[in-house]
């Protein structure tokens, strides 16, 4: 092998590995930022089902705790609450879809009794995922949810960009290639 022909393996070696470090920091932004996603859209039902729950244990009604207005859950992206007995059965609800089939699995409130709140997506019997969280209280749980349909949306977007950009990362670097061939 020639002198030049050294120098231009070693010039695509490390555009190789330019290319590799770039798509690890795409798709490293690219889980956090959707994690961030995520992550935020527990914020309102985190506050809703701790006050919620406190207030339960202090001796409040269920049905003061309520927001005003009713949710649909199949069509709304608004909070909604559910104050569930301890044998899991619903006493007060915000939410249409408020039988006993749009509650969690029962794991979730043995996770709850076990180890206190828990926050999860879960996927109700209609097909609408939901950012949830459950709150324990001394007489029943406390469960604060909300439609994940605007946070996929964003997500979806995310992953279409963070493809382009990709895309367009590894053009850039091919090209680099052959002009420094």
């Amino acid at each position: 092998m020639s002198k030049p022909d050294q120098t231009s393996g070693m010039i695509v070696a490390k555009l190789v590995l330019v290319a590799l470090a770039g798509f690890g920091l795409i798709l490293f932004t690219e889980a956090a930022v959707q994690q961030n996603y995520r992550m935020s859209a527990n914020d309102p039902q985190i506050q809703m089902a701790e006050d919620a729950a406190a207030a339960l244990s202090h001796g409040a009604s269920p049905d003061s705790l309520l927001p005003n207005g009713r949710v649909d859950q199949e069509h709304s992206l608004a909070p909604f609450i559910i104050i569930i007995n301890k044998q899991r059965q619903i006493v007060a609800t915000n939410a249409d879809r408020g039988s006993d089939s749009a509650l969690p699995p029962v794991g979730v409130f043995d996770n709850v009794d076990a180890h206190g709140e828990q926050r999860l997506s879960w996927q109700t019997g209609q097909g609408v995922r939901l950012a949830t969280v459950v709150a324990p209280a001394t007489n029943g749980y406390v469960i604060a949810a909300r439609s994940l349909k605007e946070v996929e949306s964003r997500e979806h977007n995310l992953a279409v960009m963070g493809g382009l950009t990709l895309i367009g990362y590894l053009f850039v670097t091919f090209l680099a290639v052959v002009v420094i061939r």
